[in-house]
């Protein structure tokens, strides 16, 4: 028997649009629930980084850790990249 083939999109897309919404979103209002239980020291995986503005956050918040942030698009990316220079963090991949 095949095993049936994994179908799953992002609906949402990364349209100019959905990414200009997404860059309103911080670890405060999005992520807010993990924010006690931060500890400086921290590895952090944010899967679905987007344009970084809750990844860059959560860098913040760990300055002896590491938050690396992923993204299917290479495009979005570029944006977490730059996010995260803009806001002179060095510890976030």
């Amino acid at each position: 028997m095949s095993k049936p083939q994994e179908t799953a999109v992002y609906t949402h897309g990364h349209h100019e649009s959905v990414l200009r919404s997404h860059t309103w979103r911080t670890a405060a209002n999005s992520a807010a629930y993990l924010l006690g239980a931060l500890k400086p020291h921290m590895r952090i995986l944010d899967i679905g980084c987007g344009p970084g503005t809750i990844t860059a956050d959560l860098a913040a918040l760990v300055p002896e850790g590491r938050v690396t942030g992923v993204d299917r698009a290479p495009e979005v990316l570029e944006q977490a990249r730059a996010t995260a220079a803009g806001r002179g963090l060095t510890n976030v991949d």
